[in-house]
């Protein structure tokens, strides 16, 4: 972070947060013993040391290597200097860096450190080419280096309700699920297992008893289940999200979020891969749309980098995604997707539909199908209902346009329409695929590969074979014919 030319240390922060995570272990095993099991507390003496000498072997390997990771800032490049028995040093030049981020929370803010990471288009790691802990005055230096004298073109900045709107649609009980089942497994640990039920389904019968007259018990702590854990993963979104902020700022989109952790990451423009306007059918109803982009150094378990807008009004994130990234919105050449092409956008949801009403009718013939497989069967029929009527929208806005920079495919990806702006530079190739049945009727499905460190394609079905293949001669794209 200084301009002086030697490497340094991280801050201890690295290695705090791993013994904190060990020590927190180490005790929860020795209390549970004691306070549940006080007659194995001799048998708890004994395994104590294996214990100890687990949690110490790892505080060894961690302390290890935070004394051999150094690291060193220039002007032209980013050295690193790591391992403990297998020496190795690396160095990344600045003008390869796609994107930095930068992350703390309320426990780093207490010890005065904060995370910063460098990722490059041409990581192989699944992680950050380079990650660590710096003191916070390390990390305001180089924000100022980065930001210089520059001051931003546009500023965005999200609106409270729609971060509630969007953390309600993003929430879904899976993800729930994810975050309540270490928290109940913990406390049965602590507690014990029959003291910990007592409490949830104390806590859940009482809200749920009025409903309950109506349903049988099971299904009413079925519904209570499902509900808590959208409401937990939703809090989860709204609180990685809220105080959403993004900017342009000379060359690079700069991008903030979060309250409890606090999320800012620089990304280059010339990293941008694709550009997709999103939508889903509630969305639609509320007349609103979001914006997110994909890096090509964007790779699995490298964090969220993506949202640029959240949801907005149509011509707000429209226009502000032409004035944050230079990519225009308009559509020159614009080919549509072939007439007469509705059931192959609706077969699926139609099975589905049909499959869960012979299970809803069998169910109240047979005994062994309870009234809370009921339940979830009605949920899963208005899940896909909601489905169809995204097949029947996406299937009246599928289409694949031109400008004079990018190459525009609207069409759908699971629960959302999203309308991708892939610059002609980023593309790979064109794959072109046909069915028996689209040879018959000459019509094709096109996957657009994009340059991406995770493999990123765009995929777009029943178009037109002819007028397809047109479109893209038109600009020279590579093209792939399936036979």
């Amino acid at each position: 972070m200084d301009n002086e030319d030697r490497f340094r240390r991280t801050h201890p922060y690295s290695l705090l947060r791993h013994f904190r995570i060990y020590a927190v272990l180490l005790i929860l095993t020795i209390l549970q013993q004691v306070f549940i099991r006080p007659q194995d507390i001799p048998a708890l003496i004994g395994s104590l040391g294996i214990n100890a000498l687990y949690v110490l072997t790892v505080l060894f390997y961690f302390i290890s290597d935070y004394t051999n990771r150094l690291c060193r800032i220039g002007e032209n490049s980013f050295d690193v200097r790591s391992g403990i028995f297998l020496k190795r040093r690396y160095s990344i030049p600045n003008n390869k860096i796609s994107s930095i981020m930068f992350y703390s929370n309320i426990i780093s803010y207490l010890f005065n450190a904060e995370s910063i990471s460098v990722d490059t288009p041409g990581g192989f790691r699944k992680k950050y080419d380079f990650s660590a802990y710096f003191t916070r005055k390390k990390a305001n230096e180089l924000r100022s280096r980065i930001e210089g004298d520059m001051e931003p073109s546009f500023v965005f900045k999200s609106r409270i309700i729609s971060i509630i709107l969007m953390s309600a649609f993003w929430a879904n009980p899976v993800t729930g699920i994810i975050f309540i089942v270490p928290v109940t497994t913990n406390i049965s640990r602590i507690v014990g297992s029959d003291t910990a039920e007592r409490l949830i389904r104390g806590s859940i019968d009482s809200q749920w008893r009025i409903i309950a007259t109506w349903i049988s018990p099971a299904a009413a702590l079925l519904a209570a289940v499902i509900l808590l854990c959208w409401a937990i993963s939703m809090l989860n979104v709204f609180l990685r999200y809220v105080r959403f902020k993004s900017l342009r700022l000379g060359d690079y989109v700069v991008t903030s979020k979060g309250l409890i952790a606090r999320t800012e990451i620089y990304t280059t423009v010339s990293s941008i891969s694709s550009v997709s306007i999103d939508q889903s059918l509630f969305m639609k109803i509320l007349k609103l749309k979001s914006c997110t982009v994909t890096l090509k150094s964007a790779g699995k378990r490298k964090g969220d980098r993506s949202l640029l807008f959240s949801a907005d009004s149509y011509d707000k994130v429209q226009n502000g995604m032409t004035e944050i990234t230079g990519i225009p919105n308009r559509e020159d050449s614009v080919l549509r997707r072939a007439p007469r092409s509705v059931f192959a956008y609706i077969y699926l949801p139609l099975i589905l539909i049909f499959v869960i009403v012979a299970l809803i009718i069998l169910s109240y013939f047979v005994r062994f199908l309870t009234s809370s497989i009921r339940l979830l069967l009605y949920i899963f029929m208005i899940i896909v209902i909601w489905w169809l009527m995204l097949r029947i929208f996406a299937y009246f806005h599928s289409r694949i346009s031109l400008n004079d920079k990018c190459l525009i495919v609207c069409s759908f990806h699971r629960m959302t329409l999203k309308k991708q702006y892939i610059p002609f530079e980023m593309i790979q190739y064109a794959e072109i695929t046909r069915t028996p049945f689209q040879k018959r009727s000459g019509k094709c499905s096109m996957n657009v590969s994009i340059y991406s460190e995770k493999r990123k394609s765009v995929r777009i079905k029943q178009l037109p074979m002819d007028a397809a293949r047109e479109l893209l001669m038109r600009e020279n794209i590579k093209m792939i014919e399936s036979r």
